[in-house]
């Protein structure tokens, strides 16, 4: 596998861009196959050609232009508070039955 050298020359947040090279056009890359790492615009970067999807795209991309990737951080909206409906409170009810009862015997 031949190993080629070109220049990050974009990285979207999307987690993919472009490697140029001097010898080919630019070259596809996704995380998806080089891995979790993000790529340096301006940088340089070693890789080998693959395929993905019936594509040629960038793999093994290695090089000062690689850094991991920071894991995503949560941002955690504070809990909005529900304010506190106060409930009336029902007197007791007699029950309307109880009367008859009593008259029928």
């Amino acid at each position: 596998m031949q190993i080629l050298k070109g220049t990050v020359k974009t990285w979207l947040n999307k987690r993919y861009g472009f490697i140029a090279t001097k010898d080919r056009e630019d070259i596809f890359a996704h995380a998806a196959v080089i891995g979790d790492v993000d790529l340096i615009p301006g940088e340089t970067v070693y890789f080998s050609m693959g395929e993905s999807k019936g594509r040629e795209c960038a793999v093994d991309v290695k090089g000062p232009g690689v850094k991991p990737r920071e894991p995503r951080v949560k941002k955690n909206k504070p809990k909005r508070e529900e304010p506190k409906r106060e409930v009336p409170k029902r007197e007791p009810v007699e029950s309307r039955d109880s009367g008859r009862d009593r008259d029928r015997n």
